[in-house]
C-alpha cells in the first residue's frame, strides 16, 4: 500500500480479477505482487482521504478473509467522491515483480 505522490507508477496494468470466496485459497497459494496506491502520477494531499477510507473499511470488515481487490473496491469510490484534489487511487500488479495472478489476503483477527 503506497500513500504517496506519483505512486501509481508502480503498475504495469490495472487489476481486473475479482475473487470469489471459493477462490481465496487458490489466490493465497499463487505469488502476488499487488499494490494499492493513493493516487496516480500526480500529487496527493498530505492529509488524504485515502488512508481514512482504507482503515475504515479494514475496521468495518466482518469477513474472515478479504482480498486486496475486494478492499480496494470497497473504498475507491469514497476516495474519488471526497478528495478535494480529485485523487484517483489505483490497484494493480507491480511492474516486473513476478506476479503470478494471486492476491494479498487480509485475515480478520478474532476480537
Amino acid at each position: 500500500i503506497a500513500d504517496a505522490c506519483f505512486s501509481g507508477g508502480l503498475f504495469r496494468t490495472r487489476g481486473a480479477f475479482q475473487a470469489e470466496e471459493k477462490l481465496k485459497s487458490t489466490l493465497f497459494q499463487m505469488t502476488s505482487r499487488k499494490a494499492i496506491t493513493s493516487g496516480t502520477l500526480t500529487e496527493v494531499p498530505d492529509d488524504s482521504v485515502f488512508m481514512k477510507y482504507l482503515v475504515q473499511n479494514l475496521e468495518k470488515n466482518q469477513s474472515k478473509y478479504m482480498t486486496s481487490q475486494d478492499l480496494f473496491a470497497k473504498f475507491k469510490i469514497a476516495v474519488l467522491n471526497n478528495s478535494p484534489l480529485n485523487q484517483v487511487p489505483q490497484h494493480g500488479v507491480v511492474q516486473g515483480s513476478g506476479d503470478e495472478g494471486g492476491d494479498f489476503i487480509f485475515v480478520r483477527k478474532n476480537i
